[in-house]
């Protein structure tokens, strides 16, 4: 049971040492740990623990900042279920430079791990700025940096979450979602043997409801519910990597 109190700290006592210098670095509050009794402070009592990415310090006070999207908060939640952790990517609305910054910093100290992800809720809902500079005609190209946060740090069977309006089949409003970042994402879930979900699509465009994901000793799941009978079946497991 995860019980609803948290501390914030500067850095964590949890973190190894590699996390501590690559965020004092930066010089912001970078963890949130969910606490359960208050004698317990590891992850394993605790059961989540919350690692926050970004904004950088070294933005927080720049005064001429005038797009506040680019310094949202990105954090990844490791939550512990039946000895499995199932990580989960927040994007917030950050766009792609943002997401390049956090994969160099992460990369340079050698923490990949702290990018890896069974779920990502996508940022500013399934904006192709988030994917790269150029829309594309049908399909967004990632830079880089965000390429491989999508492609390579998905585990098998991550779940990939658009919470927006559901995908346009048009151009008609430049606002997202963006059917060309919806284009890539699909792809990309597809050859990781994942599932791209969009909110206001789920279970169907006429009739949206809730989406539920169920973190369990089969890491992620969605939840998926049959109103013919009493039972809610729950479906679609994201298995370790390597599975």
């Amino acid at each position: 049971m995860v019980y609803c109190c948290t501390a914030v700290y500067s850095y964590s006592q949890a973190l190894g040492p590699a996390d501590r210098l690559a965020w004092q670095k930066v010089g912001t509050v970078h963890t949130v740990q969910c606490y359960g009794p208050p004698w317990v402070g590891t992850q394993e009592a605790q059961g989540v623990e919350f690692f926050v990415h970004s904004p950088f310090g070294s933005r927080l006070d720049d005064g001429t900042l005038v797009d506040r999207n680019t310094d949202s908060i990105v954090v990844q939640a490791s939550f512990l279920a039946d000895g499995k952790v199932t990580k989960v990517i927040l994007g917030s609305d950050v766009d792609h430079c943002a997401l390049s910054e956090i994969v160099k910093v992460t990369k340079y100290h050698g923490r990949e791990d702290r990018l890896e992800w069974d779920v990502f809720k996508l940022p500013h809902h399934c904006s192709y700025l988030s994917l790269g500079p150029d829309k594309g005609k049908e399909k967004t190209e990632p830079v880089e940096e965000v390429k491989w946060l999508f492609e390579t740090q998905s585990q098998t069977g991550g779940i990939v979450v658009s919470s927006s309006k559901p995908i346009p089949s048009n151009d008609d409003d430049n606002m997202p979602p963006h059917r060309q970042a919806a284009n890539y994402h699909k792809d990309a879930a597809k050859g990781r043997s994942g599932e791209f979900i969009v909110t206001m699509e789920h279970p169907k465009e006429s009739a949206p409801e809730p989406l539920e994901i169920e973190i369990g000793g089969s890491k992620a799941k969605i939840k998926k519910r049959y109103w013919g009978g009493a039972i809610s079946v729950v479906s679609h497991a994201a298995p370790r990597a390597g599975a």
